[in-house]
């Protein structure tokens, strides 16, 4: 381990960073298949990792488990954190601010560091009732501090409503229709009461030759997502198979579905389903904080998001500028909805160039680490100066039992830094081996796209070389 500060000495704290991903997501845990539940609960856990590389040094990281030292240490080493303190509490069912308020160990030496300090921030993954409950339970201790990344007391109803999925879509259209200007297109769909509706909403689209993309309004982290390519439904057979898939979806019951036109995407593109993250700060300007897309990987007619392409080379002036302005866009809108904190706009980009964005989140997202990790190595102009690849939920059978210095051994020539090259892999979660898989997140810097790219290609090829115990 680095030599972190301790006890007395130690400098005054600047932020309390609370990993609540898993609480975040949490609300939809009742309609994942319960062969696949404890998984997808897992995963939110694992992710959480990322968290502790957020704001720098000097801070409290809140996280629902412990971490392996030696990726601690290799992270705090890394950013040169020599006061990054993690603190996990006793873990429950109910959420990890939860859990801070009732493990009074945890919650007094959060009061206490609070009260040493003179300016700290408490900052989550994501606003929940929960998280307010925390706040609220500090600030009945005594304990002064700002939550920046808060919507503000008129904001939460209005953040609630923009996280689901109609609220995501009435955001776009009113962006959309106080901006023409902007060469954006909403895909065409429609707001329907009932599965039923949805199905009938479908048929619209599927006899135009489109596909079509169902969306659950309580979904989230791709859970409730399932788009039909036009081949996926082309015959009353198939038909009736995708009807059958949407019927038995638990999330397309008891609430609204939206419906849409599938978009033909543009798989030869780096940046096939862009992505921009940003920021409404306190005083309600936006500022953009990363241009980037997602790497999504099907699964018959499921989506699911595994990490994100960002940095250089990555999309053209144009196509950056109209990313931008639209998302830019989409910030002042929540500004004056009373939204405060971090959200992205993810979009699409067709195979005719068209760019049509999909939804936006109300939280923080896995570029949240990029950015502060970029700005560290590459400077405030890091977009111009490196490509970043990542990977959050890397995994292989091979893998189960192999520890993480087991990993870093065999990856050793690739680690950033690489020899004589300022590229190469960081680590952004530590192994775990579990549902006789071993997995693990990381993320590639090199120059250019096609550089990561190799590298990740090399970072395959050694993982598939090893050979597990277990």
């Amino acid at each position: 381990m680095p030599d972190l500060e301790r006890g007395p000495s130690r400098p005054p704290i600047k932020s309390i960073v609370v990993g609540n991903d898993r609480e975040f997501f949490s609300p939809v845990d009742r309609f994942v298949p319960e062969s696949q539940r404890l998984e997808f609960v897992e995963s939110d856990i694992d992710e959480a990792d990322m968290d502790f590389m957020w704001f720098g040094d000097d801070k409290i990281v809140l996280l629902p488990r412990a971490l392996d030292p030696e990726f601690i240490s290799d992270i705090s080493t890394l950013f040169g954190f020599k006061n990054a303190r993690l603190l996990v509490p006793h873990e429950t069912d109910a959420g990890l601010s939860s859990d801070i308020v009732s493990d009074e160990g945890v919650f007094q030496e959060l009061v206490n560091e609070i009260d040493r300090a003179e300016d700290v921030q408490v900052v989550p993954f994501g606003y929940t009732p929960q998280f307010q409950g925390l706040v609220d339970n500090l600030r009945s201790r005594g304990a002064n501090f700002r939550t920046p990344e808060s919507p503000t007391d008129e904001g939460i109803a209005a953040a609630e409503y923009f996280e689901t999925k109609v609220g995501s879509r009435d955001l776009l259209q009113r962006v959309k229709a106080k901006h023409p200007e902007l060469d954006i297109k909403i895909p065409e769909g429609y707001v329907c009461d009932t599965v039923d509706d949805a199905l009938s909403r479908a048929d619209y689209f599927i006899e135009s030759g489109r596909g079509v993309v169902f969306k659950a309004n309580s979904g989230g982290a791709g859970i409730g997502v399932n788009v039909f390519k036009q081949e996926q439904v082309d015959t009353p057979e198939k038909l009736e198979e995708m009807r059958g898939k949407i019927r038995a979806n638990g999330l397309f019951h008891n609430d609204k579905v939206v419906v849409e036109e599938r978009i033909d995407v543009d798989f030869n593109h780096h940046g096939a389903h862009p992505s921009v993250d940003a920021i409404v700060t306190v005083d309600g300007t936006v500022e953009v904080q990363a241009i980037d897309a997602m790497v999504i990987r099907h699964d018959g007619e499921e989506v699911g998001f595994y990490g994100c392409v960002a940095g250089k080379g990555l999309f053209d002036e144009t196509q950056a500028d109209t990313l931008r302005k639209f998302t830019s866009a989409v910030g002042e809108e929540l500004s004056a909805e009373g939204y405060r904190g971090w959200y992205d706009t993810d979009y699409i980009l067709a195979t005719d160039g068209q760019i049509s964005p999909t939804e936006a989140n109300l939280r923080r997202t896995s570029m949240s680490y990029v950015v502060d990790l970029a700005k560290l190595l590459y400077g405030d102009n890091w977009e111009e100066e490196v490509s970043i690849r990542t990977n959050d939920k890397f995994i292989r059978q091979n893998l189960h039992g192999i520890s993480y210095a087991q990993l870093k051994e065999a990856l050793s020539d690739i680690i950033y830094p690489m020899e004589a090259e300022k590229a190469g892999v960081v680590f952004t979660e530590s192994m775990r081996s579990k549902f006789g898989r071993g997995k693990f997140g990381y993320a590639i810097l090199g120059d250019g796209q096609e550089r990561t790219r190799e590298i990740e290609l090399l970072l395959e090829v050694k993982v598939n070389a090893l050979q597990s115990d277990q």
